[in-house]
């Protein structure tokens, strides 16, 4: 659904590009999620560890959204 979103919301001249950046950054996000999630899981036990991370998303998302809307 989010690949259909960004090839339908894209405008036409850099739609190949937009594609291509969705996709890095979403297999970047998976690859280095795993990661952190797995060593931190490590330390604090799983649980904690994806609170932390969806917290972090969370606040990441939100602080987005405010500086878009400020513009």
């Amino acid at each position: 659904m989010a690949q259909t979103l960004v090839q339908i919301l894209a405008p036409p001249d850099i739609r190949g590009r937009m594609v291509g950046l969705y996709n890095t950054a979403m297999l970047g996000l998976r690859a280095g999620s795993g990661v952190s999630v797995g060593v931190v899981g490590a330390m604090i036990g799983v649980h904690w560890s994806l609170i932390i991370s969806a917290a972090v998303v969370v606040a990441l998302s939100a602080a987005l959204l405010t500086r878009e809307a400020r513009r």
